[in-house]
């Protein structure tokens, strides 16, 4: 299909505009756009996290990350005993 806006090639008009940055197609049709940049830090060793990232790639846990989740369930194991 043909483009056929009075405004084709000045992008005067938003649609045009899209067309030209590839955010649509000629048909009008919006393209869709997968997002690859995220804000998320990246958790790190020596926390709980970083231990639960290790799990979640399939590696075994550093000394660090171990040590923090074994003080994690201690801590959590004294505060199910107090209450």
């Amino acid at each position: 299909m043909s483009y056929d806006c009075v405004c084709w090639k000045t992008y005067t008009c938003l649609r045009c505009e899209d067309i030209a940055n590839g955010l649509r197609k000629p048909t009008g049709e919006r393209i869709r756009q997968v997002s690859t940049i995220t804000n998320r830090l990246v958790a790190e060793c020596g926390t709980r996290s970083g231990y639960k990232r290790h799990r979640a790639n399939g590696e075994v846990a550093c000394a660090e990350c171990k040590s923090a989740q074994n003080e994690s369930v201690k801590e959590y194991m004294r505060r199910k005993k107090a209450s």
